[in-house]
């Protein structure tokens, strides 16, 4: 459960970052960052997915 908090604080912390002051230097950086953080989660959700779907499966074969 911290690991999840601490990636919704770091998220929201970059996302304020980049958007409310356009301005800065590094504001391009730092949604850049975001983004790869978003495909990152985007792409571990899919992994987690099919692993629940492989040990389903594995189950369902062992039961049935």
């Amino acid at each position: 459960m911290a690991m999840i908090r601490f990636f919704i604080d770091e998220w929201r912390r970059l996302w304020h970052d980049g958007h409310d002051k356009p301005e800065r230097p590094d504001a391009a950086r730092l949604r850049h960052k975001l983004w790869r953080k978003e495909v990152g989660v985007g792409v571990i959700l899919i992994g987690a997915a099919v692993m629940f779907i492989e040990l389903f499966r594995g189950l369902s074969g062992i039961a049935g």
